[in-house]
């Protein structure tokens, strides 16, 4: 269940931060993928006191996961003294190993996800000061009654979709500011604001960490980078393909995919990284 949670979380399409959005892909994730993971029996038999047990378990493990998120964003903006601040590519190679076991397809998608989650936690910082992840989980307890995870499943569906018991944490005020801003620039972060929004948190990661030459994200090369920033033209370039890390630590330019989805192509090319 935790991977599935972790496949959710580490979306980088995802834009609701919700418990009830999250557990809803992951248990999609593992309706879909019921036959490798043993819980044939749960999806092709359900009943009230499974249903509401395996609901329970998810949204334990959602907000383990979420937590895991919200540790790898903080160790980029705002981490634990003593520490350095990790720079963007970092925090993608480490966030790939940590939610899929492996550093290995990271895409523009991710970079791009993670880049804006970056700049929206530093405008929040207090939201970050926490740790939102509980302690390890544990399956649900055997003596816990059929009414029990009833009433658990039932106080959770009376909350809206999207919605939190405290609309001030740090993955509440995430999920609004996506659809504040989506309803300004629409969901396709190639297009209107969304440029100038990536193009300004480009701007800081550069400041904060220059030796990360952020060669995942579609930039200019750093002498046109010089003279758009003079004159005003967006750095962020996103009609150039990205980079991924290949064999041996180098980066190419991967080949263009060949379908499209709500997000330009440019989003969706798949890297090859060891």
């Amino acid at each position: 269940m935790r991977a599935a949670c972790r496949f959710a979380v580490w979306d980088p399409s995802r834009t609701d931060y919700g418990n009830p959005a999250v557990c809803e892909a992951a248990h999609d994730y593992l309706k879909e993928n019921c036959a490798v993971n043993g819980l044939e029996d749960i999806f092709d038999n359900p009943s009230q006191s499974r249903t509401a047990a395996l609901n329970h378990q998810l949204s334990v493990e959602a907000s383990y996961v979420k937590g895991i998120l919200k540790d790898l964003v903080r160790a980029g903006v705002l981490p634990e003294p003593g520490k350095t601040k990790t720079s963007l590519t970092k925090s993608v190679r480490d966030g790939m190993s940590k939610f899929t076991g492996s550093r290995k397809n990271s895409t523009v998608q991710h970079a791009i996800h993670l880049l804006i989650l970056r700049a929206f936690a530093r405008t929040k910082p207090h939201l970050l000061k926490e740790s939102t992840r509980s302690k390890e989980s544990q399956p649900p307890s055997e003596s816990m009654t059929e009414q029990t995870v009833v009433a658990v499943d039932r106080s959770q569906k009376q909350r809206a979709p999207g919605t939190a018991a405290n609309r001030t944490d740090f993955f509440s005020c995430l999920t609004t500011f996506f659809q504040e801003h989506q309803e300004k620039w629409g969901d396709n972060v190639s297009n209107g604001g969304w440029v100038k929004y990536i193009d300004d948190a480009i701007q800081v990661e550069r400041r904060e960490h220059p030796e990360d030459l952020l060669p995942i994200i579609p930039t200019r090369d750093s002498s046109a980078s010089a003279a758009s920033t003079s004159t005003g033209t967006p750095v962020y370039n996103p009609s150039l393909p990205g980079q991924v890390e290949s064999h041996g630590g180098t980066f190419m330019t991967p080949p263009p995919p060949s379908n499209l989805s709500q997000f330009s192509a440019l989003f969706l090319s798949p890297g090859v990284s060891n």
